[in-house]
């Protein structure tokens, strides 16, 4: 995941950046940090992030600005506002921030952001396959997929009402996902772990009874990645 440090202070981006690890590290997230120390800056990047912690106050063009030429070109990436003037809140309101925390950060109302924003990651997360009964390309929620099995060169992806063809490996639709509860448990299937029901050493069975190898080599690394999704799936609720 791409995250953004837009902040002209390179203490408190330091700070926010190690707020981040802490959070990805506790439950199990892969984070990228593009740090940038004024709006210009970030303007300017061609990079796509999927969210950008931006401060209000900088001493060229301030936060708000900043996003507001962002969403003009039709930039819709997610954006928390940070400042020391809570007054602005309102004003950061016409470009639709996800939240506004004030400085110094609370540790809870981070964490409360960041759960938040992968609630919403995740839910609009959808991917393209091929209805083979109906002969037409179907999106799909990510959420709804139990797993997908490695078929010859493409890949099956199976849903509790159907079950559907990606024409690529099962390596390039891992890649194309882009929610963090999938895991691949062998060679040949990748999980849902929201739909896993219970598991084995050799085995992951899922909420529907149908089952997938788990190759014994990864049990360990796959019980502590399970472990940490279901401790931020709680932590969430």
């Amino acid at each position: 995941m791409r995250i953004a440090i837009c902040d002209d202070e390179k203490v408190f981006r330091d700070i926010l950046k190690k707020e981040l690890e802490n959070y990805a590290r506790e439950f199990g997230f892969d984070f990228v940090y593009t740090e940038f120390s004024s709006g210009e800056n970030l303007l300017s990047s061609d990079t796509d992030f999927d969210l950008i912690f931006m401060d209000y106050q900088m001493k060229t063009i301030n936060g708000i600005d900043t996003v507001d030429k962002m969403r003009n070109r039709n930039d819709k990436t997610v954006v928390v506002f940070m400042t020391s003037y809570p007054q602005v809140a309102i004003e950061s309101i016409k470009v639709q921030p996800h939240r506004f925390l004030t400085k110094p950060i609370n540790h809870k109302d981070f964490y409360e952001a960041l759960d938040s924003f992968m609630e919403r990651y995740n839910s609009d997360a959808y991917v393209l396959l091929y209805d083979e009964e109906n002969d037409k390309i179907k999106r799909v929620a990510e959420w709804d997929i139990l797993y997908a099995e490695a078929d010859n060169i493409y890949c099956k992806v199976i849903t509790y009402e159907n079950c559907y063809l990606y024409k690529n490996t099962l390596s390039d639709f891992a890649k194309k996902l882009k929610s963090d509860f999938f895991y691949r448990v062998h060679r040949s299937y990748l999980v849902n772990m929201n739909h896993i029901d219970t598991y084995s050493h050799s085995e992951i069975i899922l909420e529907n009874g149908e089952r997938a190898l788990l190759t014994k080599t990864k049990h360990f690394e796959f019980q502590k990645t399970y472990m940490s999704f279901l401790k931020r799936r709680e932590y969430r609720s």
